[in-house]
């Protein structure tokens, strides 16, 4: 019981009140925000990355594809893609990725 002054004002902060608990354990307090999947279930903010990361490795390489595509659909998408690409034709090398022939002038 939180303890109070003569006029009413709490002398100390209430204990925040655990509201919910979400499938990676982390704890939802009453007053905090969540978010909730197409299940019913809730996350917390913090569990969003593990949440994702959860997500994508369930995939099969047909829905991945499937994922992949959709967002190619977008400028933004495609750009990403071609830099990740660029950065790893430059990581295997040049030469390597378009099997080139040295040659002599």
């Amino acid at each position: 019981m939180v303890k109070r002054d003569s006029l009413g004002v709490p002398l100390e902060p209430e204990e925040p009140r655990l509201a919910l608990v979400d499938e990676y354990h982390r704890e939802i307090y009453q007053g905090d925000q969540y978010w909730i999947d197409g299940q019913g279930n809730p996350y917390a903010n913090g569990s969003l990355y593990q949440y994702a990361d959860d997500y994508v490795q369930s995939l099969t390489l047909a829905e991945a594809w499937e994922e992949l595509n959709n967002l190619l659909k977008t400028g933004e998408t495609e750009e990403l893609l071609k830099d990740t690409l660029y950065e790893s034709i430059i990581a295997n090398g040049v030469i390597t990725t378009f099997d080139m022939e040295e040659a002599e002038a």
